[in-house]
């Protein structure tokens, strides 16, 4: 979609000759303007053109919608209603976009908490680890949000774990579990196992509440499933090789 057409432009002031009416005659049903509105509109009408052409082009229904948090073109979709009234359209979240939100938030706590960041706290390494742990219990329970919230939760509590207060409840049982706790207790043989130093607790108070947030039923839900935009995201790659996104390519060329 293009909101203006590039071989309109060079006739400027001429738009009320002689000259300018006669080529527009037989330019008007071949030029790239399509499009009315701001970017963000152009977004939105151009998923809805989508959803509505993909009965009578392609003789199916999509019931999800894969976004990446923001709610407005979901919200487009929903309400031109492009299918029956019966038919619900599931908004569905991108898991790399989630995993990147906890990295996000981590990265804003320690910059707002004075004294968070530095050795032993949270550092940008310990941030990453955080952030690829709460993705991956996404993706391996993807069929089960009792599972991811478990899961998602059972990395927090593993880091502050001690010797004295092991926290590994919910860590995976068995010696093929990623928790070395529960590997060695499998053995029996706990008393030999020593935590490595435990996650500070001002770090465990400050991030408990992002973890909270980003436990939630209703966004854990819109996890199932799995769901990625990496497909789109190739496609878009290729695209840009050829019509570079630094420089406007109208429509004909991105074709």
């Amino acid at each position: 979609m293009c909101s203006y057409c590039k071989a309109c432009k060079p006739w400027g002031d001429k738009k009320d000759s002689e000259e300018y009416l006669e080529w527009f005659d037989t330019h008007k049903d071949t030029g790239s303007a399509n499009h009315q509105g701001s970017a963000g509109k152009m977004e939105v009408d151009d998923i809805r053109e989508i959803f509505k052409r993909s009965v009578p082009s392609y003789g199916v229904k999509y019931l999800n919608y894969i976004g990446d948090g923001g709610s407005r073109t979901y919200k487009g979709v929903v309400d031109a209603s492009p299918y029956s009234p019966s038919v619900e359209i599931s908004k569905k979240e991108c898991v790399e976009h989630i995993q990147k939100g906890m990295g996000t938030r981590l990265h804003a706590c320690k910059k707002k908490i004075k004294g968070l960041g530095g050795r032993g706290k949270l550092t940008g390494k310990l941030i990453d680890e955080l952030t690829i742990y709460y993705g991956l219990a996404i993706r391996r329970n993807s069929d089960s949000v009792e599972k991811m919230k478990d899961t998602i939760w059972a990395t927090f509590f593993h880091k502050p774990s001690t010797d004295e207060q092991p926290k590994h409840d919910k860590c995976p049982p068995g010696q093929e579990s990623w928790c070395l706790w529960q590997g060695v207790k499998v053995t029996e043989n706990l008393k030999n196992y020593n935590h490595r130093t435990p996650l500070h607790s001002d770090v465990v108070d400050a991030i408990c509440p992002i973890y909270e947030s980003l436990t939630e039923k209703k966004l854990l839900q819109r996890c199932v499933g799995g769901f990625t935009q990496n497909l789109n995201e190739s496609l878009n790659s290729v695209i840009w090789q050829i019509a570079l996104k630094v420089h406007h390519s109208g429509a004909a060329i991105v074709k």
